[in-house]
């Protein structure tokens, strides 16, 4: 995946590995927002970002 990003313009400092599959109920979660996100922004690219 980091290669596709790479691929993209991505920088090492912008992609976290948010681990394997014991990790991956957070991640889907997280993904539960992209309806609403859609619905609210319509058809429009957005990202996600976590702050730390």
């Amino acid at each position: 995946m980091r290669t596709i990003l790479h691929s993209i313009g991505w920088n090492d400092d912008r992609i976290l590995d948010l681990g394997g599959i014991s990790t991956a109920r957070g991640t889907e979660a997280m993904a539960l927002m992209v309806p609403s996100l859609l619905g609210t922004l319509g058809l429009v690219p957005f990202a996600l970002t976590v702050a730390h």
